[in-house]
């Protein structure tokens, strides 16, 4: 009875850690396999070796008040995928990963004085309308945008799949152009594929994915801004780069995050807001503007093939402080405006705009006069008044002759004695 006992124990236990040995791959289906080495291969080629990769997944579905076997397999086929991706990333990196979910508890840091990330990864997981991954993407964007380390000019991926009825090439430019417009997020790929999870709660076989029945085709999509004198700044139309095969493979093998800033903007517009404050920004004719700042700003508009159209209000008697806020404060969200007059570099408009590096230097001296040297003694002598010091030597004096007096008296008494 006990060896048949401990045949089983051990029985269990090599089944159990045949189990945890097994390759992570093979509890996937094909189309999630697919995902993972795709994101896995954008991961090593792009995103290797920088200092930090954020990971962000979608919030657990809480509200569900009676699970269904679609809700059950939904979520565990979305763990699944998003465990072995982890898996495959940690293995390999070389830098800090960081994972968050929304709702879930994030740790305590003491020290927010932190770099700033340089990639972010989202995964959407299924959903069954393009309303839902928009959502999704944007949730997870502002849990994001919250934190201290968050870096617009990061590199993104955004891994999605839609449900077969979805047009991709709609869906992929509404989630740009959420990132583009709300987060102003430029340097985006996002990996999006159609998923044979079909949504009928009344067909059980139904829940199964079917990845091994159809061809994998992942696609990945990108934008460009400044391709053209009417392409500028607004996100237009969203490109495809590249597509992953049934054979794991990229098939034109193309760079996925080349620069979106080009040397040459083809002679694009943008905003510059400034308010009158001579001598930086002067009005020497109607709509012609002259000044040290104004000079600086044509100079490198013209190397950048930029055009400049300027909003200028009028200086007021408000306070300067007052006239900086009002001018920040017209700046408009995602978009390539400016804004110059000797602005101070202040925490508020780190919030809502980008610093840009120093153009001109200018040099500030402080004169103060110099103080005249001191005797050592001369501070211990300012303790007190004089008269106290004149009192002082006085009793010193005093108690000399007293003290002399006495010894002198006492010894006159000895000699009478003897």
């Amino acid at each position: 009875m006990q060896l048949t006992t401990v045949m089983i124990f051990w029985e269990s236990l090599g089944i159990l850690l045949l189990s945890l040995t097994m390759n992570n791959l093979e509890l996937l289906t094909a189309w999630q396999r697919h995902i993972v080495l795709c994101v896995h291969n954008i991961v090593h080629r792009h995103l290797l070796p920088r200092n930090s990769i954020r990971i962000s997944l979608r919030p657990v579905d809480h509200n569900v008040t009676s699970p269904t076997l679609k809700n059950t397999l939904l979520q565990e086929y979305n763990f699944n995928m998003v465990d072995t991706f982890l898996r495959l990333v940690t293995e390999g990196a070389r830098c800090s990963v960081e994972l968050s979910r929304i709702g879930a508890t994030q740790p305590q840091i003491i020290n927010k004085y932190f770099l700033k990330h340089d990639s972010y990864i989202i995964f959407t997981g299924i959903q069954r309308e393009e309303t839902d991954i928009i959502w999704s993407v944007s949730e997870q964007l502002q849990e994001l945008q919250n934190a201290d380390s968050w870096n617009c000019r990061a590199r993104f991926v955004v891994a999605t799949s839609v449900h077969i009825n979805a047009p991709i090439q709609k869906l992929t430019f509404k989630i740009l152009e959420e990132m583009w417009k709300y987060y102003s997020v430029m340097d985006v790929l996002i990996v999006i594929c159609v998923s044979n999870f079909r949504f009928n709660d009344t067909v059980m076989d139904s829940a199964i994915p079917e990845g091994n029945k159809s061809e994998i085709d992942i696609q990945l999509f990108s934008w460009f801004p400044y391709t053209s004198p009417t392409h500028c700044d607004k996100l237009k139309e969203a490109v495809l780069l590249d597509r992953w095969n049934s054979d794991g493979e990229f098939l034109l093998k193309v760079n996925l995050f080349p620069e979106k800033v080009p040397k040459t903007f083809h002679n694009c517009s943008t905003n510059v807001i400034c308010f009158i404050n001579p001598p930086p920004i002067m009005e020497s004719s109607y709509n012609n503007y002259t000044g040290i700042e104004v000079k600086v700003v044509d100079i490198i508009f013209k190397r950048m093939n930029l055009t400049a159209q300027y909003n200028v209000s009028p200086n007021t008697k408000d306070s300067y402080y007052r006239m900086f806020m009002q001018t920040v404060g017209q700046l408009e969200p995602a978009s390539s405006d400016n804004v110059i007059g000797v602005l101070p570099l202040h925490s508020s408009t780190i919030q809502v705009a980008e610093i840009t590096i120093n153009y001109v230097s200018m040099k500030l001296s402080w004169y103060v006069p110099c103080p005249n040297p001191t005797p050592r003694w001369k501070p211990i002598y300012k303790i007190f008044r004089s008269p106290v010091w004149k009192c002082f030597g006085a009793d010193a004096i005093l108690a000399v002759i007293v003290m002399w007096l006495l010894a002198k008296y006492e010894m006159q008494l000895h000699v009478r004695e003897y």
